[in-house]
């Protein structure tokens, strides 16, 4: 819920990965439409994070990406996408690691922070929270536009992370 429907709320939303991840600026109506002209996409892209480096590393690397990215555009919100387990628990703990440390910068700079799990997303772009990662681009892009031309679909879940946001301010009552 946002308390003045002419502010501008600016989201830093974050699609985590040990190697690549996703991420998008975008701002937003203080009423969260969904539209063109009430939501835009600042920047988004991915950080592909040097393999040659030890995970630790890599973990740091994209803390000080993240931080330029909070410093820059000063986000109102910070959205990050809910872990889940696949069938590789290794990648589950390398993955859950990047999410403790993007968690704690969050709050290092008293940034409202909001997980969002995939299937939510999904559900909200496609209908169905089994969606293809195909399905949530063609989603966005008759949404509000957003086309991720050659990026890489971490990308795109990233804008849909930062768009989904709103829904969620809205369903749970979210002051921002």
């Amino acid at each position: 819920m946002i308390e003045d429907n002419n502010k501008k709320i600016k989201i830093v939303a974050i699609d985590p990965g040990s190697r690549v991840a996703g991420f998008a600026v975008c701002e937003c109506s203080g009423e969260y439409r969904v539209s063109r002209s009430d939501f835009k996409v600042i920047d988004a892209g991915v950080v592909r994070l040097d393999i040659s480096k030890v995970h630790t590393e890599r973990i740091y690397e994209l803390q000080v990406f993240v931080s330029g990215l909070i410093e820059k555009y000063s986000p109102d919100i910070f959205v990050l996408e809910k872990a889940f387990c696949g069938v590789n628990p290794s990648s589950a703990l390398k993955l859950g690691e990047v999410r403790g440390a993007l968690i704690a910068l969050c709050y290092s700079y008293k940034i409202k922070l909001i997980e969002l799990t995939p299937r939510y997303v999904k559900t909200l772009l496609t209908g169905k929270g089994t969606g293809s990662k195909e399905e949530v681009a063609d989603g966005l892009s008759r949404l509000v536009g957003f086309s991720k031309g050659t990026l890489p679909y971490d990308a795109s879940d990233a804008v849909a992370l930062a768009l989904s946001s709103g829904f969620y301010c809205q369903e749970h009552s979210i002051k921002i």
